[in-house]
């Protein structure tokens, strides 16, 4: 998850963070591959500039509890 959707309290997904680390915990120790991808929104897409996810915002960064493990 990146910062765009929602990373702060109140936003739209803050609270599904918890479930997708608890999720992603569960997977690393079972020996299930976890992979990380990213999805952003061009000035090309016709989306609106107040559109999350914009291509040079923070909004792409990755959510630090949800770090790549390395």
């Amino acid at each position: 998850m990146a910062k765009g959707y929602g990373w702060s309290p109140g936003k739209f997904g803050y609270e599904v963070v918890g479930k997708v680390r608890r999720l992603k915990d569960a997977a690393l120790k079972a020996g299930v591959p976890v992979v990380h991808c990213h999805s952003m929104r061009r000035p090309s897409d016709n989306s609106s500039d107040s559109s999350p996810m914009r291509a040079g915002t923070t909004d792409l960064e990755v959510i630090p509890e949800l770090e790549p493990n390395r």
